[in-house]
């Protein structure tokens, strides 16, 4: 799936800022800091599909957006109380998600852009996370579809002799 997170359309008397519904509440939740931060430096933008690979990226407009996304949801000194170096980064990603009411794909991220822990780390864990995702959706779907086929007969089946 290739859309966009969101944009914004910088204007001086109606500023307009677009979030994707089809996003996780929590990356909208991201989507719209980073969108206002946009619209706070008067710059439109379009937020990607895959935030946790714009290091290569070198438009700094972006990669400022983020900056203060992230530091707006998870303040770098609020963040340093609560990730200790002596838990798992489970548990801190856990513990920093509950805390801030953000997903765990921002506490990696934001542990990795403070350096708490390295590239390798982060994607390791990303993955995992994305693979965890894809199945519980997976079993949402299984769980719909088992409850789709014992919702009853046809309602046309019966029709025809109800109206005799």
């Amino acid at each position: 799936m290739k859309e966009f997170r969101g944009f914004a359309l910088i204007d001086d008397t109606a500023p307009v800022v677009f979030i994707n519904d089809n996003d996780a509440k929590a990356a909208q939740v991201f989507t719209l800091a980073h969108e206002l931060a946009h619209i706070w430096i008067g710059a439109e933008g379009v937020s990607d599909r895959n935030p946790n690979e714009k290091d290569n990226s070198r438009n700094i407009t972006e990669l400022f957006c983020d900056k203060v996304a992230a530091e707006f949801l998870v303040p770098e000194k609020e963040f340093a109380g609560i990730w200790l170096n002596s838990r798992s980064v489970d548990q801190n990603m856990r513990s920093v998600s509950q805390n801030f009411k953000v997903s765990s794909l921002v506490a990696l991220r934001r542990a990795k852009d403070l350096g708490r822990i390295t590239h390798d780390v982060f994607f390791a864990n990303v993955e995992e996370q994305y693979e965890g995702y894809k199945r519980r959706e997976r079993e949402k779907r299984a769980a719909q579809n088992k409850r789709d086929k014992k919702k009853g007969g046809n309602f046309w089946a019966s029709f025809d002799l109800r109206n005799g």
